[in-house]
């Protein structure tokens, strides 16, 4: 074999080697099965180290309507510690870190947004949506961020779609 060959197999085994690696490392988990009562709910489960956070990625609405969603975290043997709820400023699709302004008429909370956590319970918080009768149709983009003290923190994104 000549050496030319040689070298070509090498770097074709290192280049499926590094993208098995890096597809193992951006894995995220599938999303869990579809809530009660709505077609269109979405959840995004997500891996803490050994806790886990279900939130959800979409929440339809009409304009006057308020939506109500769960977020749970159940922390597993992990804690004790704070955990902080928030949400950012809506971005442009596209341009994650590009904030736009709120839009008027529509109000995003979460209750509760911060607590005490222990470990190996659940705790659920209630996201609320609520849209004007005058707020636009469309699709609006928010980060949802969480922190759970001495564990892990991270944002993850929330569509709110108004039709």
């Amino acid at each position: 074999m000549k050496k030319n060959h040689l070298i070509w197999i090498l770097t074709g085994l290192t280049v499926i080697i590094l993208i098995a690696v890096a597809a193992l490392w951006f894995y995220e988990p599938a999303q869990a099965p579809e809530g009660p009562g709505t077609d269109s709910y979405t959840q995004r489960l997500v891996h803490l180290p050994s806790s886990q956070l279900f939130q959800p990625s979409t929440v339809e609405l009409k304009a006057g309507e308020t939506e109500e969603e769960n977020i749970t975290l159940g922390t597993r043997g992990e804690g004790p510690g704070m955990v902080h709820y928030s949400v950012s400023p809506r971005v442009k699709a596209g341009y994650p870190k590009e904030e736009l302004s709120w839009p008027d008429g529509l109000n995003i909370s979460i209750e509760p947004s911060d607590f005490m956590a222990y470990p190996n319970e659940t705790y659920i918080s209630t996201l609320t949506v609520t849209a004007t009768p005058d707020l636009s149709q469309g699709e609006y983009l928010f980060r949802l961020g969480y922190h759970f003290e001495g564990v892990e923190e991270g944002e993850r994104w929330l569509t709110v779609v108004v039709n």
